[in-house]
């Protein structure tokens, strides 16, 4: 929402681990089936300064991010731990819509 709740974000995940839920939906119409699959990843953050906080704070990267930061980006060097699926955290659980396409019988690997 803003930069106070950004910072207050990292305060809480400091030295802590958060769960992110990321589910995904997918919907054969020749088959009429719906599929969805839930990824569950744990992150562990390392222990912030208040130096830390500011400095990734004055990226701007925390801007639209859910939770105000991104792990794809600087936000990565606090994580000390991922627990689960890398991709669900960025937005899309890769692993999972493969396995639902390949239990659908499509292959992304024919070529």
């Amino acid at each position: 929402k803003d930069i106070d709740e950004a910072i207050s974000f990292l305060q809480d995940f400091s030295g802590q681990t958060h769960k992110v839920v990321t589910s995904i939906a997918l919907y054969n119409g020749k088959l009429h089936d719906l599929t969805t699959r839930t990824a569950i990843t744990q992150i562990t953050f390392a222990e912030l300064s208040k130096d830390e906080i500011d400095w990734y704070i004055s990226t701007g990267e925390w801007h639209g991010a859910a939770g105000g930061y991104r792990i794809q980006g600087y936000g990565s060097y606090f994580i000390k731990s991922i627990q689960g699926t890398n991709s669900a955290v960025v937005g899309l659980p890769l692993f999972e819509l493969y396995d639902m396409l390949k239990e659908q019988g499509y292959s992304l690997i024919d070529g």
